[in-house]
């Protein structure tokens, strides 16, 4: 190899190490297997409910390098409605949470700990945040994995498709199943697609996982936008 030719190729394997994302599946940090495909039927469905709870709220960009705690909050008080009414509750024409639930929930899911108060959705005063009651359930998105590979540092890198139940879905677990596994005749939209980083994490002595990083990228039918974008209780959930 001529020394020209050697100077040019490590020219380019320069840029390319530049401008790669960090996190993306072709750097040598994730060089190796898809694991989520030797994971068994249990494991697989346990992280598309993991990653369902973000796209079932419309989550957007996130990194737990530099986020907003409103925007954390926002996502807990909207899990929290959709998943656990059993911590909301009916004020006259509100709906209030506490605020030591949805400390909890931004702790589950990110390993956070958050600085409370008002955000764009929600009023907060005495420990107990509160919005306009609503009612009614929205057709759900959820996730499915696609890859996942394991990253230098333990992490996690994953990619995503996330899709819309639509008006045929009557509240059972198969939008959760792998792929593989769904029914003929269970036919959702594909609506967008997205990347992540997680890493395993113990909380409340279970084995689960926490979000680090998560990007939706270019837009499949206009269901998802690429910033965070958090579905509102008042006018969407009617």
């Amino acid at each position: 190899m001529s020394y020209k030719k050697y100077k040019t190729i490590l020219a380019v394997l320069i840029i390319l190490s530049i401008f790669s994302p960090t996190y993306e599946r072709i750097s040598a940090q994730t060089a190796g297997n898809n694991v989520f495909l030797s994971m068994d039927n249990v494991k697989k469905q346990a992280l598309n409910t993991f990653f369902s709870n973000f796209s079932e709220v419309n989550f957007g960009n996130f990194n737990s390098k530099g986020y907003k705690d409103s925007d954390l909050i926002n996502f807990s008080i909207l899990h929290n409605y959709i998943n656990a009414d059993n911590k909301i509750k009916a004020e006259g024409l509100y709906f209030t949470i506490k605020d030591s639930y949805v400390a909890e929930s931004v702790k589950k899911y990110f390993g956070l700990t958050i600085k409370h108060q008002k955000t764009d959705r929600y009023s907060y005063s005495n420990g107990t945040y509160k919005w306009p009651a609503a009612s009614g359930e929205p057709f759900p998105n959820f996730s499915q994995v696609v890859e996942m590979y394991k990253n230098k540092d333990g992490s996690y890198s994953v990619s995503l498709e996330i899709y819309n139940a639509g008006t045929d879905y009557e509240g059972d677990k198969m939008i959760y199943k792998p792929k593989s596994s769904w029914e003929k005749n269970f036919k959702p939209e594909l609506i967008g697609k997205a990347t992540a980083v997680i890493k395993m994490a113990k909380v409340n002595d279970k084995q689960t996982y926490q979000l680090i990083q998560y990007n939706l990228n270019k837009n499949v039918s206009g269901g998802l936008s690429g910033k965070l974008n958090y579905v509102d209780p008042k006018n969407s959930l009617n």
